[in-house]
């Protein structure tokens, strides 16, 4: 059914495509016809009647053409062979720390997320505004941007977003997904790296013909973006742009910013879903709509737990354990709960030290969750490596615990 939908509305929207670029050849055409005229006038020094203008006409070398290179069968395939990749990223959730693989929609629970990011907020009533994140989504007409502490559960919820496409749900009337990871497009040397993967998705380009080089370059690829931005607000895809932190330098995020931006005003049928760390995107996108994942509650912690271990005996001793730890605190995290689940799975049991587990979850928020996904940052702090940030973190909570006998500490107590 999936494919027969974008097959039949492809084929429209590349008609509606070509009608655009006739359109645009059009005016742009007669625009130069009317320069000609005018200098013409100019050239005469006086004002041309009717009939001396209608006489006056382009050359064929004077005109602007264009040809819309995009094949329906090559386009299609592609399409189709992306969302297969789609299907095949969403069903499983490895790492290092399990043995096997998980089946995502046997261990997935509804996370819930802030209405408006914290850093926004003004009063602590305003984190009693949450709901489910799945919900907000498809409750937005808007575009959004889905913001999270590492290990929150960005790129699990994509995933299960994802799934339901492929179990039958049918999303707000979208059609598809289009999954952008920005750690694997680090590598492409130019900086409009969206429209790169775009342009390679849909298999699509034009080939101009202006032997008087009206159009530059920056025009053409505005025709060709343009055009483009057309073709897929037709097919109405949920377009899922995954981790704009893991891009590797402020240039390039720059650049990707530009072109969400375009992305976001340029669509109005289509959905633009952007997930990013919390703390790495203080931007505003018009026509967009942003939310924060919020960390687990006791009730959430105890259904994830039920099922990931798979027994409610088992699950509901492993949640009593962590409970009564030193490192309760660790489990309001989905990344760092999943760990805790396949550490209790293999052994039947938590670890009994506590600084065995501060410096596993340490570590992976650290540096280990990135090399598992081969992700590489380009750090402020260049020379400040992950065993140095590992020891001073280690030297900063001694001296507050110490000096203020608590081991909560706020952001003003730090500063």
């Amino acid at each position: 059914m999936l494919e027969l939908i974008i097959s039949e509305i492809l084929k429209s929207s590349i008609s509606m495509a070509k009608d655009l670029l006739g359109n645009k050849l059009k005016e742009k055409n007669q625009e130069l016809l009317e320069r000609k005229r005018k200098k013409e006038g100019e050239k005469n020094k006086r004002e041309l009647n009717a009939e001396e203008l209608s006489k006056i006409l382009l050359n064929p070398n004077e005109e602007v053409r264009a040809d819309l290179l995009i094949s329906t069968d090559e386009t299609y395939n592609r399409l189709s062979n992306h969302i297969k990749d789609i299907h095949q990223w969403s069903q499983v959730i490895s790492f290092k720390d399990l043995r096997g693989s998980k089946n995502l929609d046997q261990v997935y629970i509804e996370l819930d997320t802030y209405l408006m990011p914290l850093r926004t907020h003004i009063s602590s009533i305003e984190r009693r505004s949450i709901k489910p994140l799945q919900s907000v989504i498809f409750e937005s007409e808007r575009h959004c941007v889905i913001l999270g502490q590492p290990g929150s559960g960005k790129t699990t919820s994509m995933r299960k977003l994802c799934l339901k496409f492929f179990n039958g749900a049918k999303l707000n009337g979208y059609h598809f997904p289009v999954l952008i990871q920005f750690r694997e497009i680090n590598s492409l040397e130019k900086e409009d790296t969206i429209q790169e993967m775009l342009f390679q998705l849909f298999n699509f380009d034009i080939s101009f013909s202006d032997s008087t080089n009206t159009l530059n370059l920056d025009t053409q690829n505005e025709w060709k973006w343009d055009i483009l931005l057309r073709i897929i607000d037709e097919l109405k895809p949920i377009i899922i742009l995954e981790g704009f932190d893991e891009l590797p330098t402020q240039a390039k995020k720059d650049a990707a910013l530009k072109e969400i931006r375009q992305l976001t005003t340029g669509t109005r049928n289509a959905k633009v879903i952007l997930t990013c760390r919390t703390g790495e995107f203080n931007y505003n996108l018009d026509f967009t709509d942003t939310f924060e994942i919020s960390p687990l509650t006791r009730d959430q912690i105890s259904l994830f737990a039920e099922k990931w271990i798979g027994d409610k005996q088992k699950a509901a001793k492993f949640v009593n354990d962590i409970k009564k730890s030193p490192f309760s605190d660790t489990a309001i995290k989905p990344l760092s709960l999943a760990h805790l689940c396949a550490i209790y799975e293999r052994i039947g049991s938590i670890p009994d030290r506590p600084k065995t587990v501060y410096k596993k979850i340490v570590g992976l928020l650290l540096e280990e969750w990135d090399e598992q996904r081969s992700v590489k940052r380009m750090s402020k702090y260049a020379h400040f490596e992950a065993d140095r940030k590992f020891e001073f973190l280690t030297h900063l909570s001694y001296h507050l615990t110490i000096s203020g006998y608590t081991p909560i500490f706020t952001k003003e107590r730090l500063m």
